[in-house]
């Protein structure tokens, strides 16, 4: 159910938490991935990793097609 009150399939509810079903999790270091349908992957800060980094002044982007090796951290 979304904050509306409206049923979404791709969202659960846990302990009142709305976590959507499409991002995979590192929660040691609070950030997701959502692999797209063009094959990009986005990358993004959990709200409490939002709230504990505090001001972004900046960020380093990687290089475009740059490969990493598979890791274990990621949930879903």
């Amino acid at each position: 159910m979304d904050l509306h009150g409206n049923v979404d399939e791709n969202i659960v509810d846990h302990n009142g938490c709305l976590i959507p079903k499409d991002l995979y999790y590192d929660i040691e270091n609070q950030v997701w991935i959502r692999l797209e349908p063009d094959g990009n992957v986005t990358y993004g800060l959990t709200d409490v990793g939002q709230t504990r980094s505090g001001k972004l002044l900046h960020i380093r982007i990687k290089d475009v097609g740059k490969k990493y090796p598979k890791v274990n951290q990621w949930h879903r």
